[in-house]
């Protein structure tokens, strides 16, 4: 019960109705707004898609009036820091992008999260005390972003696709072992610059997609490396594409040949370089042998002679 008249819904707040676009409120409406407030959080509660794009600004506080929110995209405005998340507990897909994001900090409320786009944001960490609570999340993309190492991932053995394309990874080694449902792995446009990383990628049996570089964002220096592709196949045999190239069981054969051919090369040189140093030292210890013995007969003779001239 309300003492006096009920409370009625701000403009600003019925506004989030209005985007969500399920309730037919008019701009008139809008401008003139009477809606209750408990009318409203009922229609908020049916709410379960909403797009906030531009100007269409949300206070932190508003967003948990939706509290059976099951996805929430977010475009292209000023949000720092993910806050007013907390009771969002029902969400499935949430999208933050080119928003200015520092941190994913906030967004481990979501516990039942299955699909995470933080895209072109100033995120510099895949923070390991946010990922830690988001078990069932299948798609983390976290693309154009200041990422300097992968990390955090080992709780998230459900995740079936993984886009970290255009940052500043330099590294895998182990990062991803835990996570053996992979299926779709984008890391163009980084810093990954030598093969030594490539054979961490083989113990993932489910990944049919990796990509070291695509049109869109470009290439890792290791695209340019003399038969990276060979490298790559006969590693990761298991590949269905390839920096976005599909690829064919020809393709697959041709690399696993021509990796054994050139393997067998690199041994037959490396054992003829062996050899060679091998005999290089023996022949030089040889002849240093016979130039000592050869000094020391040249001494005692010169030492005989030399008596022979005194008497």
């Amino acid at each position: 019960m309300y003492e006096g008249d009920p409370p009625r819904v701000s403009e600003e707040r019925l506004s989030h109705l209005y985007w969500a676009g399920q309730h037919g409120i008019t701009d008139d409406e809008l401008r003139h707004p009477s809606m209750l407030e408990d009318e409203f959080l009922e229609k908020c509660k049916d709410v379960k898609r909403l797009e906030l794009f531009m100007y269409s600004t949300m206070s932190a506080e508003d967003l948990g009036d939706f509290v059976n929110l099951q996805e929430l995209s977010i475009q292209l405005q000023t949000v720092p820091r993910a806050v007013g998340l907390r009771r969002l507990v029902k969400l499935q897909r949430l999208s933050i992008t080119d928003c200015g994001l520092e941190s994913v900090a906030g967004v481990e409320a979501c516990v039942q999260l299955r699909h995470l786009d933080v895209s072109q944001n100033r995120i510099e960490e895949m923070d390991p005390n946010v990922l830690q609570y988001l078990e069932e999340l299948r798609t983390l993309w976290m693309n154009d972003n200041r990422l300097t190492r992968i990390e955090g991932l080992e709780p998230l053995t459900k995740l079936t696709t993984l886009w970290l394309a255009r940052n500043q990874i330099a590294f895998i080694c182990d990062a991803l072992d835990n996570n053996l449902a992979l299926t779709d792995l984008n890391l163009s446009a980084n810093l990954v610059g030598n093969f030594k990383d490539i054979p961490h990628l083989s113990r993932l049996r489910h990944l049919k997609s990796l990509s070291f570089g695509d049109p869109h964002y470009g290439e890792c220096p290791v695209c340019a490396l003399c038969n990276y592709q060979t490298y790559v196949l006969f590693h990761v045999h298991h590949l269905s594409t390839l920096d976005s190239l599909r690829l064919t069981d020809e393709a697959r054969q041709l690399a696993e040949a021509t990796y054994m051919k050139k393997k067998m090369c690199a041994m037959t040189r490396r054992a003829q370089f062996i050899g060679a140093q091998f005999s290089a030292r023996n022949s030089g210890a040889i002849l240093s042998r016979l130039s000592t013995t050869g000094a020391g007969t040249t001494t005692c003779g010169s030492r005989r002679s030399s008596g022979t001239r005194r008497t």
